[in-house]
């Protein structure tokens, strides 16, 4: 599978590029590629896509985004849990020493670093 990040986001799994869904749901795919490898709380996603007023279902929304990617991309590439949402984009191209470096990563939240390029 394959991530493209320049110009238009796009994932390709060998057939041809796969369909991502509506803004929004490319949006929380973005984010979490961009920082790879590193846990992305639900809160610093909710305030990427909808800023200072996100709707009340936000996090039910955010949910959903992240299931439907999981279930288009693969569980093995992004998995979600109580403290937020990671992305391993190519998680069969590590090494044992790799998976170690992945499993204390994972754990730390990434910097709250505004990407305001990436809001629909």
């Amino acid at each position: 599978m394959e991530f493209r990040v320049l110009g238009p986001l796009e994932v390709e799994d060998g057939g041809g590029p796969l369909q991502l869904g509506g803004p929004k749901q490319r949006s929380v795919l973005a984010h979490l590629i961009l920082r790879s490898n590193h846990l992305v709380p639900a809160g610093l996603l909710i305030d990427e896509l909808w800023g200072d007023e996100p709707p009340e279902t936000a996090r039910n929304t955010l949910q959903t985004y992240v299931y439907r990617l999981r279930k288009l991309i693969g569980d093995a590439r992004i998995e979600a849990g109580p403290g937020g949402t990671s992305c391993a984009p190519n998680p069969t191209r590590s090494t044992p020493r790799d998976s170690k470096r992945w499993s204390k990563t994972r754990r730390a939240p990434w910097p709250q670093i505004p990407l305001p390029l990436l809001r629909h």
